[in-house]
């Protein structure tokens, strides 16, 4: 009879440290899940991550060995559009964290160095933006999984795709649509020669995603909670799930995958109706579990090539509260001299903690390093590339040893952090999305994936996939290879990226007008449904005519609007509205039946129903969609329209009585979008129905150029900033993108996307501060980017979130802001219950200077001395710049460096003592009186004796 084997593992106890060291969240971070495949945590060697209740991803320093208590400076948020699904930390680079979205894209953040002080917070001036943007699916995304051996290659589960993607240059490596239902969640064998997959069908499937012909399936776990799958080494054939049976209870199998037609083991949990989430040490081969919902974490030993597959653990850590969200922290960050074998990291259901637990062998004594108890364990040195992998290579990243004191990264130089850039990707490679016949595995049929001879198992690729394992699931060490030529060109190609100064603006509305009347039905839904030129409000409401109201923005006219609001009645159906900024009072209006109507408001405002316009011009012979005022020079209009069969642009002298055409211009065989002046008006770009964006001559109509863009169709919005033309449209689908062109040669510089809705956005851009706010109708956000000239171009800073759906936004001139608020833009939100005036500021700690970074001159829009004659003669002008800057401030960058306040140092606090040391001080103190009170006795006994002789 052979002897008895012990795992060496049997022992680990849970030890937690005290509740004061434990993860304090500010504010309900650790219960925000996004999609029910998520973990809601991950880690690295530098961090941890977790998801806020905002959506967005927060990370927080790691500070191995020991944790210690997070505070609101020490936490950095990843701002996404979208809220975050799912994210991942990758461990082969330390630097790179990857969100998937519920619009179904890809962010990858390059991520600040941690501080080598772990003490030390994080400072806000590391926030870091999205650097990559990948519009990955249709769908909103499931799971994200970084490529176990490759850097910066990551593998998403989108509705029915999975999807590989290369997030250097944003391009598809691979693809697979197969799955016929939703997939819950992606694991990739440890060589990246196979992926696991689990789907809503209930079926576990196995495939090389390079060759997704054929594919090994078999029904895993038959309840409707997602379920989970890993492999177990690379050098098995093993893998194991997680999931629930028809009647909610929880189970655990493991499967061999030459032979998928019966689990090599199954075992029932504890507890019902939650999702276990599976947490894999390869190499002690130890199995964390958690169950969201369930206050306990539990493991197993899992040894499948022998006789008892798995073996449960003794010990289970049961916290006070239920847990929801788990990861483990990387075998390298743990205190190796105190026999920390796996540390998971669990977040409660409450939001108020994250618990650290440390799965440690008792010892008598620590302090030197156990070399049986902690085998190699993986680098982070990556093994190949990805093109290297999508030609077909598989590898295994190297070992490297534990031992503190000859810890190494692997055979190559620490990594450097990939830095991405948000221009735009190039066309995705063409990948074959037909579906494959799946094969279910059988014993009679073994599909040609996996041969039935354990020893001569190759991969599709012709790699060894599954050699038999001899009884430990831990691989030998691979030798890494060396980075080579290509790969170093592509790292070295990435530039990090200068962080903006309006990164943490914010808004706050307070509303001025309540109870707006209803819009029409027969306004245009690409039109601008609220228009602003200080300081009247002019907007379409409905009923017979065509009404336009226009209401004075001033104080004392806020408050609740009456049940009829006197407007502008021009006898047809209003297609646009514009004000006229260099003459106070003028409005103008585009309608259907091709007329322009421009009405003179008086400074008392609309008080009745106004009929007769102050004059009206036969402009066109269809509607009149857009109607602009011209940047620089006054009483110069321009005017677009379908007409019958060509677009036709019309540039109006309106200093004329009645308005006088001054110049047609074509060139347009369809239908007009939008249109936009250049920075000093003697140019136009346009951008119509064909996809088409074309820039012409203000003055002579000569075309310009043409470039394709926009190629969704489904409408656009302009705006020419410097040298760069911004085409906020649609892209394939319904993803919604800002695409730039270069203003002289309009070839396109990149491409960056913003979510995925069939919603158009409207624009408004601030020049001063180069920020775009995008809004849409029916939506509840406003979308703050930063425009620049040179790459990437256009970032995402933050959005500003509110209860109402908006239908119209309209900037506010910068003479209106507040500037000793730090208020760096004022703006008019049309609600269904309210018109609000939204304050957005900048939180600055010296909010007594001028803070001339986020103000600079500003253009003096007061008035223009140039007339529409003279531009028309050919004469161009500048508005002056003017500085706003208040006499009694000083700016910030001429005020002296503020000193920061010295602080007392802390003293220690004097130590509590125990029950044992307060009794035996309370007998010392009663000895000490006793011996005090007998010296006492004594020396009066001493006084009263007398010589007998004084007695005589």
């Amino acid at each position: 009879m052979p002897p008895l084997q012990f795992s060496k593992y049997r022992n680990i106890t849970p030890q937690t440290p005290k509740r004061e060291d434990w993860y304090s969240l500010p504010g309900n971070g650790a219960t925000a899940l996004g999609s029910e495949s998520s973990n809601g945590l991950a880690a690295n060697a530098n961090f941890l991550a977790f998801r806020s209740p905002a959506g967005h991803v927060s990370i927080t320093p790691l500070n191995s060995p020991s944790p210690r208590r997070v505070h609101s400076e020490s936490v950095l948020n990843l701002t996404v559009p979208s809220p975050a699904s799912d994210f991942d930390i990758s461990q082969l680079d330390p630097a790179l964290l990857l969100t998937g979205s519920d619009d179904g894209s890809l962010r990858a953040f390059s991520l600040p160095s941690a501080p080598s002080d772990p003490s030390a917070p994080l400072t806000l001036d590391n926030v870091p933006s999205p650097t990559s943007i990948t519009a990955a699916h249709q769908r909103r995304i499931e799971c994200v999984a970084f490529h176990p051996s490759a850097r910066g290659v990551a593998a998403s589960a989108g509705g029915v795709e999975v999807k590989i993607f290369d997030l250097a240059s944003t391009s598809e490596l691979c693809a697979w649509d197969g799955h016929g239902d939703t997939v819950f969640s992606v694991a990739w064998k440890p060589d990246a020669s196979l992926l696991a997959t689990t789907s809503r069908s209930t079926h576990l499937r196995i495939f090389d995603p390079r060759n997704a012909n054929p594919v090994l399936s078999t029904p895993a776990h038959l309840g409707p909670k997602p379920s989970r799958a890993l492999f177990l080494s690379a050098s098995s054939t093993y893998l194991a799930t997680s999931g629930t049976s028809k009647r909610l209870a929880r189970e655990l199998k493991l499967w061999d995958a030459r032979k998928l037609d019966k689990a090599v083991d199954e075992r029932d949990l504890e507890g019902s109706g939650g999702v276990t989430v599976l947490m894999w040490d390869p190499d002690a081969s130890l199995l964390m579990m958690g169950c969201r919902g369930s206050p306990t974490l539990t493991w197993f030993e899992l040894h499948p090539h022998l006789s008892t597959p798995s073996t449960p653990g003794i010990a289970r850590y049961t916290h006070p509260t239920p847990l929801s969200t788990f990861t483990t922290v990387p075998k390298l960050s743990l205190d190796a001299l105190t026999c920390e074998i796996v540390r998971t990291v669990a977040g409660s259901s409450d939001g108020n903690f994250i618990v650290p637990v440390s799965w440690k062998l008792p010892r008598r004594r620590y302090g030197e390093f156990e070399r049986e108890i902690y085998p190699d364990t993986y680098g982070t040195a990556p093994a190949l590339t990805g093109a290297e992998w999508k030609a077909g290579k598989n590898g295994e990243v190297a070992r490297v040893e534990v031992d503190p004191a000859k810890r190494l990264l692997g055979p190559s130089a620490t990594p450097a952090s990939l830095k991405f850039e948000s221009s735009a990707s190039p066309a995705p490679t063409p990948t074959s999305t037909q579906k494959p016949s799946e094969t279910t595995a059988a014993p009679a049929a073994t599909p040609s994936i996996l041969p039935s001879s354990p020893s001569s198992v190759t991969s599709p690729t012709g790699a060894a996939a599954f050699p038999e394992s001899a009884g430990s699931l831990v691989s030998p060490p691979v030798p890494a290879k060396a980075p080579t030529a290509a790969s170093l060109a592509a790292t070295a190609k990435f530039a990090s990226l200068k962080q903006s100064s309006f990164r943490f603006v914010s808004g706050k509305g307070s509303p001025k007008f309540d109870y707006p009347p209803s819009l029409p039905a027969s306004f245009p839904s690409d039109a601008e449904y609220l228009v602003y030129a200080r300081p009247w409000l002019a907007l379409p409401i409905a009923g017979s005519g065509g009404r336009v109201a226009v209401l004075k923005a001033v104080d004392g006219s806020f408050g609740r609007l009456p049940p009829v609001v006197p407007s502008l009645v021009g006898g047809s159906d209003v297609a646009c509205v514009v004000i006229d900024e260099w003459k106070e009072g003028r409005v103008v209006c585009g309608y259907d039946d091709g007329k322009i109507r421009v009405w003179d408001v008086p400074a008392e405002g609309v008080k009745e129903d106004q009929y007769a316009p102050t004059s009206v011009i036969n402009a066109h012979d269809s509607r009149v969609n857009i109607l602009l005022f011209h940047p620089v020079a006054k009483d110069l209009l321009i005017s677009a329209s379908p007409e019958r069969g060509e677009a036709s642009i019309k540039v109006w002298d309106m200093s004329k009585e009645g308005g006088s055409e001054a110049r047609r211009i074509g060139h347009h065989k369809a239908p007009i979008f939008a249109m936009a002046w250049s920075p000093d008006g003697s140019k136009i770009a346009t951008v119509s129905k064909d996809k088409k964006l074309r820039v012409v001559d203000a003055r002579s109509g000569k075309l310009e150029g043409e470039a394709d863009c926009a190629e969704g169709g489904k409408g656009g919005r302009l705006v020419w900033a410097g040298e760069r033309i911004f085409v906020v449209g649609f892209g394939r689908g319904s993803s919604r993108q800002i695409e730039v062109h270069d203003s002289t040669s309009l070839a396109k510089l990149a491409t960056v996307l913003i979510d995925v809705s069939p919603s158009l956005l409207s624009v408004q851009f601030d020049s001063d501060t180069n920020l775009l706010y995008l809004t849409g109708r029916g939506e509840s956000a406003v979308r703050i980017w930063e425009l620049s000239q040179e790459k990437p171009f256009a970032r995402d800073l933050t959005r500003y979130e509110t209860g109402g759906l908006q239908q119209g936004f309209a900037l506010c001139g910068k003479a209106e802001c507040d500037v000793k608020a730090i208020e760096v833009a004022k703006a008019w939100r049309l609600t269904t219950s309210s018109i609000e005036l939204v304050s957005f500021t900048v939180p600055r700690t010296r909010p007594e200077l001028f803070q001339d970074d986020l103000f600079p001159p500003t253009t003096d829009r007061s008035g223009t001395s140039l007339t529409a004659s003279a531009w028309l003669a050919g004469s161009n002008a500048s508005l002056p710049k003017v500085s706003l800057k208040p006499a009694d401030m000083v700016p910030l960058s001429e005020a002296p460096t503020a000193t920061s306040p010295v602080t007392k140092r802390a003293m220690p606090k004097e130590r509590i003592l125990t029950d044992e040391e307060k009794r035996e001080q309370m007998m010392a103190n009663m000895l000490k009186v006793a011996r005090e009170a007998e010296e006492k006795e004594k020396e009066a006994n001493e006084d009263f004796e007398r010589d007998d002789s004084e007695w005589d």
